[in-house]
Order: C-alpha cells, then sequence, then structure tokens
C-alpha cells in the first residue's frame, strides 16, 4: 500500500471521517488521471476530460511540467490579501500553492480549501505527503459532495471578509454534475475582479454617501407581506409590454433598475422606486434630466456619490457590508447587478408574488436594452463568436453574455432559496428562468393582480415616515 496515501487517509479520517470514507471508496480510473515528473522532479497530475457532454476532449496539467512551485508561487503572489480573516481556494490539486499559502497566513487567519473532484484528492493523497496540509489547524478541507455543502460554500463565499482564490487549472477539473459549483466560483470572480477594479471609487463614494446619514430603507424589511413587488429591469423586451404597467401602479410595488427609470417615465409610468449600485458616476445619465423627480431613490452605499448628490428626490441607502449598520438595520446581497440587487429587497420587503419585467438576460433581438444605446455604445450587438448561448423561456436560442449568465444563476439560487415565494417571468423575450412560470403581462395583471391599494399604501406611507 502507498505510504503517503496511508498517511495522509488516517489523518483526514481523524479530522473529518465523512470526507476520508468517500475518498477511500472512490477508484480512480487510470486513463483521467495520470501522476507525471515535472522537471524538478515533484509529481505534477495529468487530467483527461473523459466527460461524454463534451463536444471535444481535453488533457491537461494541474501544476507546471516544469516547476510546479515557481508557477503556484505567482499565484499566491498575486491573489493573496493579509488582511482577510478566511482565505477561501477552490482546487486542491496536489497543494503545491496551499503550501505556499499556509507559509503567509497569520495565525488569526483560517484557510478553507474546497474540492468538487475526490478523484484529483484521492490521486493527491497518493503521489505527495500532505500531512502538513491536512493537520494544520487553520486548515479545513471542504470536499463538495452534496447541496447542502454547496450551500455552506455559498454562505462561505458571501462572508465579507473572505478571500477567494481559484486554482484556474482546477477549475476544468469539476465533473459536469457540479457544473452549478463552477458557474457559483465564476461569478464570485467577477465580483472581486470588479471590487478590485474599482477599489478607490468604491472608498470614495462610501465616505461621501454615508457622511450623508441617509435613511436605510433596510428598515421596511418584512414590514408588509405578500404585496405584489414588480421588478423591472432593462433588457429589450420592456418595450413591448411596459405601458401595460399603468395598470398595475394602484395595486403592486414597482421597483425599477436606474436604466429603466427613463424608459417607464418616459411611458409616463411612474415607478414607486428606482435603485443604483455602479459605482461609475456615468450613471448620472440614467437621471440626467430628472434630477427633481419625486421617485425615491434607492442606493447602495458605494455607488456614484456624484449621480447621488445630483438627485434632489427622496433618497433611501442600502449596504452590503454590516460594518456601516446600526443594531436594526440589514445588508443585502447585490448579485452582482442592480437587478439582482433590486431581487433581493422585494424579497426582504415580503413581496409575493414576485415578478420580472424587462429581465431579458440576454440581447433579445441583438440589442443592449430598451434604451437601446444608453452609455454611447453601439446600438446593435454584432453576433461575435465570444457571445454565449442562452434557452429562452420561448424555445428560441439568445445570445447574451458570460456576467449575464452569472446573473441567470444568481437569480435561479435566489429563487430555489425561497419556495414559498411566487415568481413571474412576464420578460416578452429573452432567457428561460429556472423556478419562474413565465407568463405573458396581460395573463398576469388578469390572475394575479387584485385590490392591494391598501397593501401600497401602508408601505409607502412607511417609506415616507422612515
Amino acid at each position: 500500500m502507498n505510504p503517503f496515501y496511508i498517511k495522509n487517509t488516517k489523518l483526514l479520517k481523524e479530522k473529518d471521517k465523512l470526507s476520508c470514507n468517500i475518498i477511500e471508496k472512490l477508484s480512480i480510473d487510470p486513463l483521467k488521471y495520470q501522476v507525471l515528473k515535472s522537471k524538478t522532479g515533484e509529481p505534477t497530475l495529468q487530467v483527461c476530460d473523459l466527460d461524454d457532454h463534451k463536444l471535444h476532449k481535453q488533457t491537461f496539467l494541474l501544476h507546471s511540467k516544469y516547476d510546479p512551485y515557481r508557477a503556484e508561487n505567482e499565484f499566491i503572489d498575486k491573489n493573496f490579501d493579509c488582511s482577510k480573516r478566511n482565505i477561501i481556494v477552490y482546487g486542491f490539486a496536489l497543494g503545491y500553492h496551499i503550501d505556499l499559502l499556509l507559509k503567509r497566513i497569520s495565525n488569526d487567519q483560517n484557510v478553507y480549501i474546497i474540492e468538487a473532484n475526490a478523484a484529483i484528492i484521492k490521486a493527491a493523497f497518493m503521489a505527495r505527503d500532505l500531512s502538513h496540509i491536512i493537520s494544520h489547524k487553520q486548515v479545513s478541507l471542504i470536499l463538495l459532495s452534496n447541496e447542502q455543502h454547496i450551500t455552506n460554500m455559498t454562505n462561505l463565499l458571501n462572508d465579507t471578509d473572505s478571500l477567494l482564490l481559484i486554482h484556474q487549472a482546477s477549475i476544468k477539473a469539476i465533473p459536469y454534475k457540479y457544473k452549478r459549483i463552477a458557474d457559483i466560483l465564476n461569478e464570485f470572480t467577477m465580483m472581486q475582479w470588479g471590487i478590485q477594479k474599482n477599489q478607490e471609487l468604491l472608498i470614495e463614494n462610501h465616505l461621501n454617501n454615508t457622511s450623508n446619514h441617509y435613511k436605510n430603507i433596510s428598515k421596511l424589511f418584512n414590514k408588509v407581506k405578500k404585496l405584489p413587488i414588480f421588478i423591472v429591469s432593462a433588457g429589450p423586451s420592456l418595450n413591448a409590454n411596459k405601458h401595460l404597467l399603468h395598470q398595475v401602479k394602484d395595486d403592486a410595488l414597482i421597483f425599477c433598475v436606474g436604466s429603466a427609470f427613463k424608459t417607464l417615465v418616459r411611458e409616463n409610468v411612474h415607478p414607486h422606486l428606482f435603485c443604483i449600485i455602479d459605482p461609475q458616476p456615468i450613471t448620472y445619465k440614467q437621471i440626467e434630466g430628472l434630477e427633481d423627480s419625486t421617485t425615491p431613490l434607492v442606493f447602495l452605499a458605494t455607488a456614484s456619490h456624484f449621480t447621488v448628490s445630483k438627485y434632489k428626490g427622496p433618497k433611501y441607502i442600502v449596504f452590503n457590508e454590516k460594518e456601516s449598520l446600526k443594531e436594526d438595520e440589514e445588508i443585502i446581497e447585490t448579485g452582482g447587478s442592480v437587478a439582482t440587487a433590486v431581487l433581493d429587497m422585494a424579497i426582504k420587503f415580503g413581496g409575493n408574488p414576485i415578478v420580472f419585467i424587462g429581465q431579458d438576460l440576454a440581447f433579445s433581438n441583438y440589442e443592449h436594452h430598451a434604451e437601446r444605446s444608453m452609455y454611447g455604445e453601439e446600438e446593435m450587438i454584432k453576433d461575435l463568436p465570444n457571445l454565449k448561448k442562452v434557452e429562452g423561456h420561448d424555445g428560441q436560442v439568445y445570445a447574451t453574455s458570460s456576467s449575464l449568465l452569472s446573473f441567470k444563476n444568481w437569480i435561479e439560487r435566489k429563487i430555489e432559496q425561497h419556495p414559498k415565494i411566487h415568481f413571474i417571468n412576464a420578460t416578452q423575450k429573452g432567457a428561460l428562468i429556472k423556478g419562474c412560470q413565465h407568463l405573458e403581462l396581460e395573463k398576469v395583471i388578469d390572475l394575479y393582480i387584485e385590490d392591494n391599494s391598501e397593501k401600497l399604501k401602508v408601505f409607502l406611507d412607511r417609506l415616507k415616515n422612515l
């Protein structure tokens, strides 16, 4: 019996018997996983992707075939942050990057190593002595083998004191049945990239916005139950049915994203709330000419303080980090976009049903959004090779992007987490959103909108009196 394997599994059994049992029962396919020797003598692992769903098979290495430590040292150098309490690493591989990470962490930092492919851990246990990682008091190994593990991982990632490090080669080795994990990790990668890119601007916005002591909208969370809420996004399909919102304005809360604000006002549909979360001052275009509107603006603490300052109507702040909160306030999950942030607020308000309009999550008719060109981009999307494709709720296939797909995945997870809420997608075209009933807006109004004027009045009165 392999001495490395015996030593490693013995230590893991003492720490996590369930994960160890999964690894021990697993048999490794030698056609798929092969340990090779690198030029420097350390082992590396070659993976041959044999999943049937792939059109093109690929063979790749989890570490460099020349010098595994050197390449992984660059990865840790580039991504490590000594200020974060939780360091979350996706990808166990053969552990070289973990070796280097453990030399950097302080005594109050915890390392969580997440892996969805148990075969890779078993191969690693056979290839190297990993006892220093397994027995480390600050290290936890999370083997994703069920939905609860995935939920735990998502909660950990949502902690604002967490840093996610993704071992990119390990993403390729995620089994297809765990595709959802790859989607989640890609979403968090994009969010982290956005935060890092705009770090100084986010800080500047936060300081300016919080200095004005705006009322926090979260004080209305859970205050009005079963109020229908229409979430209006700026997808191209909004043009097809925006006029019908006149019929629901007295019996449902209309909560729109900032980029749909002008579109609705031009239709003489005045939403009850609108929202911005983007830190860039170009969001001023969303309110330009409507600065004196009386529609309440809900904005994220890190949203453009320039745009917020220009708006003269009622303004309410919301946070996605706990540090700035008072006792009776709550945070929201933004999900990476203003539409997902509005969804989280709609759920927290107590909305039911929640109806999506203009939530194409795709370039329906090859257009950007209902305004066609809000920020000076070309009005029409070019059908380029890097565009993704997504199944539509009407049976068509639509062009989309990686970011829109990540928002779609986030929305679907949020819907899955709230089975008692009825979600309806009344977007004319666009992506299929799992967990939604897909209906024409006219039918939604006929079937689900009744006299809710009193509930709506209660909500709006509470908003004024915050």
